[in-house]
C-alpha cells in the first residue's frame, strides 16, 4: 500500500516541533504496518475546513498516486467531524481511504 502522509497544525505553540512530532508518528505507523511512503504534505492552518495540501493530496490519491492518507489522528484532518466525515466519503467513492495512527478512522466504513 501506498500513502501519502498529511501533517497540520494551527498557529499556535512551536510549529516545526508539532509537524516533527507528527512526522515521526506517522514514519513508524507506516513502518510497523509495511507502508510505503509515496509524498507528504504538512502545513500550518486553522482546522475549522479542510487545508489547501490536504485538498491536494486527495485529489493526487484519487488520481492513483496513493492508495490512502495517513494522519497522526482525526483532528489533524479537521476539527470539524463534518468535514472529516465528507473528506472519507469523498475519498471512498474513489476506492481510497484515510488512515490515523490512533486507529480510530480505520474503524470506521464511510463508503
Amino acid at each position: 500500500m501506498k500513502v501519502f502522509l498529511y501533517a497540520r497544525v494551527n498557529d499556535a505553540g512551536d510549529p516545526v516541533k508539532a509537524l516533527q512530532e507528527q512526522m515521526e508518528i506517522m514514519e513508524y505507523y507506516c513502518k510497523e504496518h509495511g507502508i510505503v511512503i509515496a509524498g507528504v504534505e504538512m502545513e500550518q492552518c486553522s482546522g475549522e475546513r479542510l487545508g489547501t495540501k490536504l485538498e491536494s493530496a486527495m485529489d493526487r490519491c484519487m488520481t492513483g498516486e496513493a492508495d490512502a492518507i495517513v494522519v497522526r489522528d482525526s483532528s489533524r484532518l479537521s476539527g470539524d467531524i463534518t468535514e472529516v466525515w465528507r473528506a472519507s466519503k469523498r475519498l471512498a467513492r474513489h476506492g481510497k481511504r484515510i488512515l490515523s495512527c490512533d486507529g480510530v478512522l480505520d474503524a470506521v466504513n464511510f463508503s
